[in-house]
Formats: structure tokens, C-alpha cells, sequence
């Protein structure tokens, strides 16, 4: 009598996972042709050599950026331009605080640099990197 009632949690367990497994199939059945074209469609982008090309795409010729200084430091055997932008305060003094920004997808470090001159009060100076091959940048942009 007490090997029966240890054994009865186990048959519904064994009928839920059985229950679960039929689902999955049919799902899989049906939906099959549409799972392999998802996945040779993520594959192609991915290893493809696509995917560089889509994930950074901002223009690569020099932008104006009035009120910014253009400086260049010495990058994998070219140059890496940084712009630097002082908020108003920091044209009077020397600045109290440095942001150092790089920027991310779709966006360059002109519009940073522009959008930062006009701030206020406090001291601050920031520092925005351009990609290589983007802006003053050297390099190819991928």
C-alpha cells in the first residue's frame, strides 16, 4: 500500500512531461520550414561578415563642430581624432571635472562635442572619440 502511493506523484509527473513533449512536436511540425529559414537568416548575418557593416553606420566624412578643438593621438599605425568641447564655465577657468565619451552606435563624436558646448554652470571638459575610419579617424570603418 505505501509503494502505491509513493508511485502516483510520479505517473502525473511522467504524464505532464509527456504532455509537454507532444506540444513541442507539433509545434515543431508545423513550424519547422519557418525555424530553419530563421536560423540560416541569423547565420548568414552573423558569420557572414554583414554584420560589421549594419552596426556602425554614421556617415565617415568630417562634420563641423563649432565651439569643439580636433586633436589626434597616435592609434594602431594611424590616427584617432578626439574631440574636446568646454562648457562655458570652463572657458573662464581651468575645468574641475573630464568626461571622456565614446561614442556608440550611430552616433559620432561632433554631435557630442556640439550638444555638450551648451551646457552651464559647472567647469567641465569632454573628451568624445571618433571610430577608426570615421571623421578625422584613419582606418577603415567596420
Amino acid at each position: 500500500m505505501n509503494i502505491a502511493r509513493l508511485s502516483e506523484p510520479r505517473m502525473y509527473i511522467r504524464g505532464f512531461v509527456c504532455s509537454i513533449e507532444i506540444v513541442v512536436r507539433t509545434f515543431l511540425k508545423r513550424h519547422r520550414r519557418l525555424l530553419v529559414c530563421a536560423g540560416a537568416y541569423i547565420i548568414f548575418w552573423m558569420i557572414g561578415g554583414c554584420a560589421d557593416f549594419f552596426v556602425l553606420f554614421p556617415s565617415t566624412e568630417r562634420i563641423d563642430a563649432p565651439g569643439a578643438r580636433r586633436r589626434g593621438i597616435d592609434f594602431d599605425g594611424g590616427k584617432l581624432e578626439i574631440l574636446t568641447a568646454r562648457s562655458p564655465a570652463a572657458t573662464v577657468r581651468e575645468p574641475e571635472a573630464y568626461v571622456l565619451r565614446f561614442c556608440g552606435n550611430a552616433e559620432r563624436a561632433e554631435w557630442n562635442a556640439v550638444r555638450f558646448s551648451g551646457l552651464g554652470e559647472k567647469p567641465i571638459e569632454m573628451w568624445s572619440v571618433n571610430h577608426p575610419g570615421f571623421g578625422g579617424s584613419t582606418g577603415r570603418a567596420r
